[in-house]
């Protein structure tokens, strides 16, 4: 156990867990591998855009490994289909939310709220912004649209769910949305 937080085992499983996951968490600063990020920072930066093409990104609790839009492989987030369109809205929605007070950050960087609280949240971005939505989100049963947006960004590590509450995590703030000032609905 202790060989595993120590030399190459380490380095792969960090390496791996940023390829991977789009975000690598830790709960405290005394973390062995936000401690090993953090010294290493540049190292691993620099490997991980040479093979990959990316941006390695070191917050507080948090390492996030960003792809360059022309450097793409498999699965990403987000892509030009309507539903990462939406939830990048519905990601820019809770920094506005951040901003006004609505939404308190927790000393991690999340955000705690009710499951009514984000289904609130879903349902104003739809009043907001359906028009630009494609017909198949824009005309959706509300309780399936916030099902599909939920399961999104769970997939995604961008919420998790304990209980009767959702835990938005620091990468909702990481990549937001927006339509044009002059948007109407074309």
């Amino acid at each position: 156990e202790i060989e595993e937080e120590k030399g190459a085992a380490r380095t792969h499983r960090i390496f791996r867990q940023l390829a991977l996951c789009p975000i690598l968490y830790w709960e405290d600063t005394e973390d062995p591998q936000a401690l090993y990020l953090k010294r290493q920072r540049n190292w691993i930066a620099k490997n991980l855009n040479e093979h990959l093409g990316g941006r390695l990104d070191i917050h507080k609790n948090a390492a996030f490994f960003l792809l360059e839009e022309d450097n793409c492989y498999g699965k990403a987030h987000p892509n030009t289909a309507m539903l990462p369109e939406i939830v990048l809205l519905v990601c820019a929605q809770i920094r506005r939310y951040v901003s006004t007070g609505k939404f308190k950050k927790q000393e991690n960087e999340s955000i705690i709220i009710t499951d009514v609280e984000f289904q609130n949240l879903i349902l104003t971005c739809q009043r907001k912004w359906k028009l630009g939505w494609s017909k198949e989100y824009r005309e959706m049963d509300k309780e399936k649209l916030v099902y599909t947006i939920k399961n999104y960004m769970l997939d995604w590590l961008l919420i998790q769910e304990e209980d009767e509450l959702i835990i938005i995590l620091p990468t909702a703030g990481k990549q937001v949305g927006f339509y044009p000032d002059d948007f109407g609905g074309k």
